[in-house]
C-alpha cells in the first residue's frame, strides 16, 4: 500500500515538474522569438531549476531531463546566432555564470561551452577542462550523473580527434582522452556513491535504480572507443590502465561487473588480444561477489568469434600465448574465490574449452589439460548432485564430440573418462547415449580392441548399474531405448582382420556379461550376429579351439557363441536363445560342421522341451525349427531322421488343434526337398498330410462342442494347397483322386448349417479352385495332370443320407429345444470380450488362495517347493447356451444356466523334492455343467442379496489332459475313465441338488437395516455460552440429529437473551447401527432476520453408551469437528445432556418382523414403557381415481404424519417403504389413520388432489398393557357406476409389523383385507 502511494506521489511530482518546464519553456520560446537574451536566460534558468528535485526515481527523472534537454537544444541554436542576441560568445560564457542556482548555471554553461568550442575562439581543451572541473559542483548522484551525461552528449562531436576540425594549435587526441577519462571517473564515483544515499534496508531498490543509470556511465567508454586517435599503443599504455584502475579502486561489485563487460564489448577484439594479460590481471582483484566467470566467458567468446571470422590472426593467438594466459587467469580466479561454487568453475572450463576448440583445434594437449583441471576441481568431492553443475559437465564432455566427429580422437584424451567418473549414474547414462549417438551420426569406425575397451569404459553407465539400482526399478521404456542404442553400437564395431575382430568380440562380451541378466536380451543378439558374420568370412577354415594365440577359426567362434547364448538362461529368455541357436546351426551348416550344427539343434530342442511353456511361443518356435531344419544340407541320414522325428512329434503335441494341424503339414516339407540331391520321401509326406487332416477334423468337432457350431474350413483349404504343391512337384503318393476327395469334403463342410460362415475362407477356397481351373486350361504336361480333377458335386440337403445329416447337425441349441431357456448371446459376447482380463484376474485370485495352502501342506510330505511355472485359463472363454429363470413368491432369484467350456489352459506346476524336479501340466479342459444359482434373501443394500446358494442339477462332465514329466498321463489305459468318474462322484456328493454350497455376501440383519433400539435424549441446559450478538445476549437453541439417518433432526425451543439456558426437553431417536452411528448436536443463536449463527457443535458416539443405563454428559462446545483445528481450543461453553440407549431383544432381532404370521406375547418380566412402531407399506392393488391415478399413502398416528412417495400413473403401485413411530407408552386403544390419495402432476386448481374415498379407513391398534393382542384394519373403495363389477381396492399388507421394547409382533394376512 505504501509502495502504491509512493508511486502515485511520484507521478504527481513528475507531472508538476513537466508542467513547470512547459510553462517556462513557453516564455523562453517567446523571448527567443523576440531575440530577448535576458528573458531567455531568465526563463531557461527557471526551466532548469526543475531538475534540482530529489523526489523522483532515476526513471522518472530521466523523463523530466529529456523535456529540459529538448528545450536546451533550442537555446543552443539561439546562442550560435550572435547577430540575434548581440553578445559575443566570450561575454555570453561569462554572462551565464551569474545564474542564481548552480544546477541551471552549469547546464547553461555547458550549452554555451558547446557553442564556444564551435566558434574556435579558444582552444577546445581549455574549455573542456573548464567544463569538466566546473561540473564537480554537483555532487548529488542522480543530478550529477545527468549533468555529466549532458556534458558528454554535447561534446562528443567537438573532441580534438584525428582528422577533426578541432585538432591543432595545441589540441591533441590526448586532450580528448583526458577529458573523457576524467568525466568517466567522476561519473563512476557519483554512480558508486548512490548506494550510500539510502538506508541499507532499501538496498534492493537502490540496486535497481543504479542499474537504470549504468548506461550513463558506460557511454563514456563507448565515446572512448569511437575516438580515431586511440590506437593500440595508446589503448595499452593509457586508456586501459586508467579505466581498470578506476574499476578496481571503486570496490563496488555492480560497477565492476558492468564496467568490465563494457570494456569487453566496446573495444576492438584486436586490442583485447594484445592487452590480454593486463585485462586478465584485473580479474582476481575484483570483489568476490562479482560474476567473474561471466566476464571471462564473454571475453573468450569474443576472442573465439574473432578467430573464426579472421583465420589470418590465428598466429597472433599463438604469439601472445592466449591459451596459457586465459588458463592461468581462470586458475587464479578460482583460487582467489574460495567460495565459488562448482558450477561456476566448470562453466569457466567450458568456455575455455570452447575457445580452445575454435582457436586451437589441433592442440589435443590443451583439451586434455582443461579436462585435467576440471578433474582436479572435482577431486575430493562425491558424485555431482547439483543439476546446473551436471549440465555444465555434460556440456564440457559434449564439446569435443561435436568438434571432433571422430570418436577415436576423443578416446585418446586421458582425462575424459576421469571427468565422467564424477557424474552420477543418471547423467553418466545421458553422456554415454550422447557418445553413441555421435558414433552413429558420423559413421565412426572403432576398429581396435584397445579403443573398444576405452569406449565401453566410457559408456559403462549403459552397460551396468553404477549406483547399485536394480534393473527392475528402471523405467521400462527408457531402459529399452538405452539398450537398443548399445545394440546399434555393437553392430558398427568392425575390423577387416579376423584376429582383431575376434578380440573386439571378446572385449564386448566381457563388458556385456557384467551388465546383469536383463540387459542380455538386448546385447547378446547383436554380438552373436557380429560373430556369425566373422564365421562366414572364415568359412572353410578350421583349427583347434585351445590356446589363446591360435588364430580365429569357426570352431573357436562357435564355442564362444555357445557360452554366450547359454547366459540367456539366467534371464530367462528361451525364445530368443532358441532363435540364436538355430542361427548358429545354419552358420555351422554353411561351414559344413555337422557335429556343431547337430549340437546347436540339440540345444534348441532342449530349450523347447524345458523352457518354452507358452502355447503361442511354442507354435512360433516349432515353425522356426522346421524352417531351419528344412534348409540344412550337412546332416547325414541318421542325424536328420532323429531331428525330423523330434520336430514332427512336437508339432503333434501343440496345445491348440489348429496349431497342431499347421505344424504337422509344415513338417511334410522336411521329407521333400527340391534340390537335386535333396530328400524325396513321398510316403512320409502323405502321412504328414493325412495326419494334419485328422487333426483339422478334430478341431472342427471341438469347435462344434464349444460354440455349438463348427469353425471355418480354412484348415482344410490350407491342406488342399499343400496337396497341390506336392502334386505339382511330382510326389507319386499325391494323386488326383485324393485331391478330388478333399475338394468335395471342403465343399460339403462349407454347405453344412453348423459351419460358421467366413468370407476369408470362402475366398481362399474359390481362389484355389480357380488356380486348378487355370492349370487345366493352360494345357501341357501340368494340364494333363490336373485333368481328372473335377468341380465338386453339390447335392441338396434333402438328398443327404442319415449319417451325413447327423454329421451336419450335431446339436440343436437348448433355447430351440426348450422354450423355458433364454438365449444368452449378449452375455457370451460380453464374456468373450472381457475374457483376457477375467483370465488374469481369476488366475491371480486363485493363485493367491492356493499358494498359502500349498506352503502349509508341503512340509509334511518332505517336498522342497511347489511353484507355478505358468497359470492361465487359456484364450477360450466359457459359453452359456441358455439359462432358465424361476419366478417365486419369496424374496429370492433362482437361475439355472447351462455352462459349456472347452478350454485350453496352461497350468504347470514344478515340484522339487530330494533334489529332483518334476513338472505337472494340465491341458485341454472340458466342463459341461447345469448349476442352480439362488440369490436370497433380496435386501435393499448393494449388491441387493445377502447369500448365494449353488447346487448342481445333474452330474457334471469334466475332462482334461494331464502331463507328467512331459508325458500324457491320461493315455495310461483305464486311468482316464477312473479319474473322470472319481471327479464326477466327488463333486456330485458335495453339491448335487438338494445339497448346496452357501456363500454369504452380507449379514442379513445388517443388510435390512432394521431398528435395533431407541435413544432417549434429554437436553438439560447449557452453560457459559459466548454471545454472538453485538448488542445484547444470544438466543440459543439446540438442534439434534442421528448422523446418516433421514429424517432425524429435532430442535429444542429458543431461549431468548440467555447465555445459561435451561430446557429439560426430551427427544427420542431410532437407532439402526449403534456401532457406527453418532448423535450430533449443534447450538445455534436464533436471529429474526438472516441465517442462524452456529455457537458450537459436538458429537456422542452411540457405541460408548451402555444399553439401559442412564448417563449424564457435560460436553464442551467446539468450533467444528476437525481434530487438528486450533480454534477448538477456545472455550465456547458447555452443554449438559441425559442420554439412555434402550436396545431391543437380540433374539427377536435375528428374525425380521415379516417372517412370522403370528402375534407373539412379550417376554415375561418386561417393564411397561415406550417402544417402536414399525409400519411397512408394501403395495396397492386395483387402485383408480376419478380424474387421475398417481397414488401415495398418508398415515397419521398420535398426531405424527408420514407419507410415502407418489407413484405416477399406476393402478398397482409398489412402495416397499418403512415408517417408524417412537412410542412413549404402549398403544392401548390407539388408532392409526391410513389414507390413499392421488395427486395431479399438473399445475392448476382443477382436480389438484383427490382421495381414493376409503370409508372407515382407520386402523385400530388394540393393545393390552403387556402385549398387543390384535390388529384390525378395514377399508374399502367405492368405485362408481362404470366399474361397479370390479373387485374392491386393497392395500395388501399395508401394516406388517409392530415392534416395541417388549417384543415382536406381526399382523396375519387374513386380518388385513378389503371390504
Amino acid at each position: 500500500m505504501l509502495a502504491t502511494e509512493g508511486m502515485e506521489d511520484e507521478e504527481k511530482w513528475l507531472a508538476e515538474g513537466i508542467a513547470a518546464i512547459q510553462h517556462n519553456a513557453f516564455y523562453m520560446s517567446r523571448a527567443l522569438d523576440s531575440d530577448n537574451l535576458r528573458e531567455a536566460l531568465k526563463y531557461s534558468a527557471l526551466l532548469l531549476s526543475e531538475l534540482r528535485t530529489s523526489k523522483l526515481s532515476p526513471h522518472k527523472y530521466y523523463e523530466l531531463y529529456m523535456r529540459a534537454f529538448d528545450e536546451l537544444r533550442k537555446l543552443e541554436m539561439f546562442f550560435r546566432e550572435e547577430d540575434r542576441h548581440g553578445c559575443s560568445v566570450i561575454d555570453l560564457y561569462e554572462l551565464v555564470q551569474h545564474a542564481g542556482n548552480i544546477l541551471p548555471r552549469l547546464y547553461l554553461l555547458c550549452t554555451v561551452g558547446s557553442v564556444y568550442i564551435k566558434s574556435k575562439e579558444a582552444p577546445a581543451k581549455d574549455i573542456l577542462k573548464d567544463l569538466v572541473e566546473m561540473c564537480r559542483g554537483i555532487q548529488h548522484p542522480t543530478r550529477g550523473l545527468f549533468l555529466r551525461s549532458y556534458l558528454a552528449q554535447i561534446s562528443r562531436d567537438k573532441l580534438p580527434d584525428l582528422g577533426s576540425e578541432y585538432e591543432g594549435e595545441g589540441d591533441t587526441v590526448m586532450d580528448a582522452v583526458d577529458f573523457v577519462l576524467q568525466n568517466f571517473t567522476e561519473m563512476n564515483k557519483l554512480w558508486v556513491r548512490m548506494q550510500h544515499n539510502e538506508p541499507v534496508r532499501l538496498k534492493e531498490k537502490l540496486d535497481k535504480e543504479r542499474s537504470e543509470l549504468r548506461d550513463l556511465v558506460g557511454k563514456n567508454l563507448h565515446v572512448l572507443s569511437q575516438i580515431e586517435g586511440v590506437d593500440l599503443e595508446m589503448y595499452k599504455d593509457v586508456v586501459l590502465p586508467r579505466v581498470l584502475e578506476q574499476v578496481v579502486n571503486c570496490k563496488d561489485e555492480i560497477a565492476q561487473y558492468y564496467l568490465m563487460d563494457c570494456i569487453i564489448q566496446v573495444f576492438p577484439d584486436e586490442y583485447h588480444l594484445q592487452t590480454l594479460e593486463t585485462l586478465l590481471g584485473a580479474c582476481p582483484q575484483l570483489q568476490p561477489a562479482v560474476d567473474v566467470k561471466t566476464v571471462l566467458s564473454r571475453l573468450m567468446e569474443r576472442l573465439s568469434n574473432y578467430a573464426d571470422s579472421s583465420p589470418e590472426v590465428l598466429p597472433d593467438f599463438l604469439q601472445v600465448e592466449a591459451f596459457a594466459k586465459l588458463s592461468s587467469a581462470i586458475g587464479k580466479v578460482i583460487e582467489a574465490q574460495v567460495d565459488m561454487p562448482v558450477v561456476g568453475a566448470i562453466s569457466l572450463y567450458v568456455s575455455l574449452l570452447t575457445f580452445t576448440l575454435r582457436v586451437h583445434p589441433d592442440r589435443l594437449d590443451y583439451v586434455d589439460q582443461i579436462l585435467g583441471a576440471c578433474v582436479k576441481k572435482l577431486s575430493g568431492k562425491s558424485k555431482l548432485e547439483d543439476s546446473k553443475a551436471t549440465k555444465q559437465v555434460v556440456a564440457l564432455l559434449s564439446a569435443p564430440l561435436e568438434k571432433y566427429t571422430d570418436i577415436v580422437t576423443v578416446l585418446t584424451l586421458s582425462n575424459y573418462p576421469r571427468v565422467m567418473d564424477h557424474l552420477d549414474a543418471g547423467t553418466n547414462k545421458i553422456m554415454a547415449t550422447i557418445i553413441i549417438e555421435s558414433i552413429m551420426k558420423n559413421d565412426t569406425c572403432v576398429s581396435t580392441a584397445d579403443k573398444v575397451e576405452v569406449l565401453f569404459e566410457l559408456i559403462k553407465g549403459l552397460i551396468k548399474e553404477l549406483d547399485g539400482t536394480a534393473t527392475d526399478e528402471l523405467d521400462e521404456e527408457d531402459f529399452k531405448e538405452e539398450q537398443n542404442s548399445v545394440a546399434r553400437l555393437i553392430h558398427v564395431l568392425y575390423n577387416d582382420e579376423p584376429e582383431e575382430m575376434l578380440k573386439i568380440i571378446c572385449t564386448v562380451r566381457k563388458h556385456i556379461m557384467a551388465g546383469g541378466p536383463k540387459r542380455l536380451t538386448f546385447t547378446v543378439p547383436p554380438l552373436s550376429f557380429s560373430a556369425l558374420k566373422l564365421v562366414r568370412r572364415l568359412q572353410g577354415q578350421d583349427g583347434d579351439v585351445a590356446g589363446e594365440e591360435v588364430p580365429a577359426t569357426p570352431k573357436k567362434i562357435f564355442k564362444l557363441l555357445n557360452e554366450t547364448i547359454e547366459a540367456l538362461s539366467s534371464v530367462p529368455s528361451p525364445e530368443l536363445a532358441l532363435r540364436l541357436y538355430l542361427q548358429c546351426a545354419e552358420a555351422a551348416n554353411d561351414c559344413e560342421l555337422e557335429p556343431i550344427a547337430y549340437e546347436f539343434f540339440t540345444q534348441a530342442f532342449v530349450l523347447y522341451e524345458e523352457e518354452v511353456a507358452d502355447s503361442k511361443a511354442q507354435v512360433t518356435a516349432i515353425h522356426l525349427i522346421i524352417g531351419t531344419l528344412q534348409k540344412m544340407t550337412v546332416f547325414g541320414v541318421e542325424n536328420r531322421d532323429t531331428l525330423t522325428h523330434k520336430a514332427t512329434g512336437y508339432s503333434a503335441k501343440l496345445l491348440k488343434k489348429p496349431d497342431q494341424c499347421r505344424a504337422v503339414y509344415a513338417c511334410s516339407h522336411l521329407f521333400w526337398v527340391d534340390d537335386q540331391d535333396g530328400i524325396k520321401d513321398g510316403e512320409r509326406v502323405l502321412l504328414c498330410l493325412k495326419r494334419s487332416l485328422r487333426i483339422a477334423n478334430a478341431a472342427q468337432q471341438q469347435a462344434n462342442v464349444t460354440r455349438g457350431s463348427s469353425g471355418p474350413v480354412t484348415l482344410f483349404v490350407e491342406i488342399l494347397n499343400k496337396y497341390l504343391y506336392f502334386f505339382e512337384k511330382g510326389n507319386p503318393q499325391i494323386t488326383s483322386s485324393a485331391i478330388q476327395s478333399l475338394i468335395e469334403l471342403i465343399k460339403t463342410e462349407m454347405q453344412s448349417d453348423t459351419t460358421t460362415p467366413d468370407k476369408a475362407s470362402d475366398a481362399f477356397f474359390s481362389s484355389t479352385l480357380r488356380y486348378i481351373q487355370f492349370q487345366k486350361q493352360k494345357g501341357g504336361l501340368m494340364g494333363e495332370k490336373y485333368g481328372p480333377i473335377k468341380h465338386p458335386d453339390i447335392r441338396p440337403l434333402a438328398e443327404q443320407d442319415t449319417e451325413s445329416l447327423q454329421r451336419l447337425l450335431p446339436e440343436i441349441p437348448l433355447w430351440v429345444k426348450n422354450p423355458d431357456y433364454e438365449r444368452l448371446d449378449w452375455f457370451n459376447k460380453m464374456i468373450e470380450l472381457m475374457w483376457p482380463y477375467l483370465d488374469k484376474a481369476i488366475c491371480k485370485t486363485a493363485k493367491g488362495i492356493v499358494d498359502p495352502i500349498i506352503a502349509e501342506q508341503i512340509p509334511q510330505y518332505k517336498i522342497e517347493s511347489v511353484d507355478f511355472l505358468s497359470f492361465t485359463l487359456g484364450t477360450l472363454p466359457p459359453t452359456f447356451p441358455g439359462m432358465k429363470v424361476y419366478i417365486t413368491e419369496e424374496k429370492e432369484l433362482i437361475m439355472e444356466p447351462v455352462i459349456k467350456w472347452a478350454a485350453n489352459p496352461n497350468i504347470t506346476l514344478a515340484v522339487k523334492a530330494f533334489g529332483l524336479k518334476a513338472t505337472v501340466q494340465m491341458i485341454d479342459l472340458q466342463i459341461f455343467a447345469s448349476p442352480r444359482i439362488t440369490l436370497k434373501p433380496l435386501v435393499p443394500t448393494f449388491p441387493c442379496f445377502a447369500k448365494i446358494y449353488i447346487s448342481l442339477m445333474e452330474k457334471p462332465h469334466v475332462d482334461f489332459g494331464l502331463k507328467l514329466l512331459g508325458a500324457d498321463a491320461m493315455s495310461i489305459p483305464g486311468l482316464y475313465r477312473f479319474v473322470q468318474e472319481i471327479i464326477k462322484d466327488q463333486v456330485a456328493s458335495m453339491y448335487l441338488w438338494p445339497k448346496t454350497l452357501e456363500v454369504q455376501i452380507l449379514d442379513p440383519t445388517k443388510a435390512m437395516k432394521r431398528p435395533v433400539g431407541i435413544l432417549n435424549v434429554t437436553v438439560v441446559k447449557a452453560m457459559k455460552l459466548k454471545k454472538t450478538d453485538l448488542l445484547g445476549l444470544s438466543d440459543p437453541y439446540v438442534k439434534l440429529k442421528i448422523v446418516n439417518e433421514k429424517p432425524s433432526t429435532k430442535k429444542t425451543t429458543v431461549k431468548h437473551k440467555n447465555l445459561n439456558p435451561e430446557w429439560n426437553e426430551e427427544f427420542s431417536f431410532v437407532v439402526k447401527d449403534p456401532e457406527t452411528q453418532v448423535l450430533k448436536f449443534s447450538v445455534y443463536d436464533w436471529d429474526q432476520v438472516g441465517s442462524h449463527e452456529k455457537m458450537g457443535v459436538n458429537i456422542v458416539p452411540l457405541k460408548d453408551l451402555i444399553p439401559d443405563e442412564p448417563k449424564e454428559l457435560t460436553l464442551e462446545l467446539l468450533k467444528n469437528l476437525k481434530p487438528d483445528d486450533v480454534q477448538n481450543e477456545k472455550a465456547r461453553g458447555q452443554l449438559v445432556l441425559e442420554v439412555m440407549y434402550k436396545a431391543f431383544n437380540d433374539e427377536e432381532l435375528a428374525n425380521g418382523a415379516d417372517e412370522s404370521n403370528t402375534v407373539e406375547k412379550a417376554p415375561d418380566g418386561t417393564p411397561d414403557g415406550g417402544g417402536l412402531l414399525v409400519v411397512i407399506v408394501h403395495e396397492g392393488q386395483d387402485l383408480e381415481g376419478k380424474h387421475h391415478t398417481n397414488p401415495s399413502v398418508r398415515m397419521l398416528f398420535r398426531g405424527e404424519e408420514k407419507r410415502t412417495k407418489v407413484v405416477k400413473k399406476n393402478r398397482d403401485p409398489r412402495w416397499e417403504e418403512e415408517f417408524q413411530f417412537v412410542l412413549e407408552e404402549p398403544p392401548v386403544n390407539d388408532r392409526i389413520h391410513v389414507e390413499v390419495v392421488s395427486t395431479s402432476k399438473r399445475m392448476g386448481l382443477r382436480h389438484p388432489k383427490e382421495s381414493f374415498d376409503i370409508q372407515n379407513g382407520l386402523f385400530w391398534l388394540s393393545t393390552p398393557i403387556d402385549f398387543i393382542d390384535n390388529v384390525l384394519a378395514h377399508f374399502h373403495k367405492n368405485f362408481g357406476q362404470k366399474r361397479r363389477q370390479k373387485p374392491s381396492s386393497s392395500i395388501a399388507n399395508v401394516i406388517t409389523g409392530v415392534r416395541e421394547k417388549f417384543g415382536k409382533y406381526s399382523i396375519p394376512d387374513h386380518q388385513i383385507h378389503g371390504l
